[in-house]
């Protein structure tokens, strides 16, 4: 008799250390998917129904040709705007995007503004895919400052000579953007932090002037295919940078 309560007791408290142990798994396993690719955050919460929607709380989301591949065009739409109209995490750390804007320039804009309202801190959008015009980015894109990496394929924008928006950045990589050297050189004045910056296909080039008096951390110079460029002038006495210009 004098057992049973005991009994009871060591039941109770293995039920609540089980409890206990299952909830953490759970806060440890969303924590993990919350940095997963989401295709792979998805594909997990359809498997599992444990994690259905822990997909919603992922800070990694790339929606780039991989994901869109075996997607019709409208099906990718569908499934980009259901995941961030559905998104729970307070922050994104990837936004990698691959589209045709064309027909959906001002849906693209609201995904491009999630991400910015989110503070992503790597930003990825290629609008190459089966398109030839340039898409006009919204002048506040780069405004909060969140940004480290940008990385933009067929865009175009408008750069104003104060931008503290771009003071985060240390990489920038524009392939078929159209921008002047006034633009390189707004980019270069602003971003302090910057370590790498490639220019491909850049086809309004022409004399490309770097002063990087100030860049302590700027390294690399990566020219690729910019058909128009005649000349290249740094300007960086205290420190060395590697430049290569390729053709194809």
């Amino acid at each position: 008799m004098s057992q049973q309560p005991q009994q009871k007791k060591t039941k109770t408290d293995h039920e609540s250390a089980n409890s206990n142990a299952i909830n953490l798994a759970d806060d440890i396993l969303e924590n993990i998917f919350s940095f997963l690719p989401i295709k792979e955050a998805v594909r997990n919460g359809i498997l599992s129904r444990r994690f259905r929607k822990s997909w919603i709380w992922n800070r990694c989301l790339d929606f780039d040709k991989e994901f869109a591949s075996g997607l019709t065009r409208e099906e990718f739409i569908n499934i980009v705007d259901q995941i961030l109209k559905l998104h729970a995490a307070p922050k994104v750390n990837t936004f990698r995007l691959f589209i045709n804007p064309i027909k959906e320039f001002s849906m693209v804009r609201e995904w491009i503004n999630f991400a910015t309202m989110k503070e992503v801190e790597e930003l990825d959008l290629d609008f190459s895919a089966g398109n030839t015009n340039y898409m006009l980015l919204p002048h506040h894109l780069l405004k909060n400052g969140s940004v480290r990496v940008l990385k933009l394929s067929l865009c175009a924008f408008i750069l104003y000579p104060s931008l503290n928006g771009l003071r985060s950045l240390t990489t920038v990589v524009l392939r078929q953007v159209d921008l002047s050297e006034k633009s390189i050189e707004i980019v270069l004045n602003n971003c302090l932090f910057i370590e790498l910056l490639e220019l491909t296909k850049c086809r309004r080039l022409c004399h490309l002037n770097i002063s990087a008096q100030n860049l302590r951390r700027f390294r690399i110079l990566k020219v690729v295919d910019c058909s128009n460029l005649l000349y290249v002038d740094i300007d960086a006495p205290t420190h060395s940078i590697i430049l290569g210009i390729y053709e194809y």
